[in-house]
């Protein structure tokens, strides 16, 4: 039964994204709380940052543990991967940096609330682009 659920690419992908999602809390709240920035604008320059940050980190961590199929060969991930990783990432990128991010910190939501809500839209997608585009079989 357990090696059933791990075979499951989308349990494998939930179970990580948690991590990534941790460690883009943790990048956030870094920077937020380590520079002492208090303004929307330096909160979301940090959610930018954390962003960027947590996406390598992320690319790594689902290419070694959902999309193993994948081919390693240099010019593979590097010129052709992580390119279109970023590609697929950058409309939650944008969804969340200009749209999500700023209207609930508008709202008075908590920075960290509000990168877990946009977190949560973004990997829906983020799964679909990856499976279909970045990693297809």
């Amino acid at each position: 039964m357990m090696r059933k659920l791990l075979k499951s690419k989308q349990l494998r992908f939930a179970v990580l994204g948690v991590i990534t999602a941790c460690f883009n809390l943790m990048a956030i709240t870094l920077l937020v709380e380590l520079f002492h920035l208090k303004t929307p604008l330096q909160r979301n320059i940090a959610n930018i940052a954390a962003m960027e940050i947590s996406l390598i980190f992320s690319f790594f961590v689902y290419r070694l543990g959902v999309w193993t199929h994948a081919s390693w060969q240099f010019q593979q991930v590097f010129l052709r991967q992580i390119p279109l990783y970023h590609v697929a990432s950058g409309l939650t990128v944008v969804l969340r940096s200009l749209l999500i991010f700023p209207v609930l910190d508008w709202l008075k939501i908590n920075y960290f609330i509000n990168t877990l809500i946009g977190i949560a839209l973004a990997a829906i997608l983020s799964y679909l682009f990856n499976d279909r585009l970045v990693f297809p079989r």
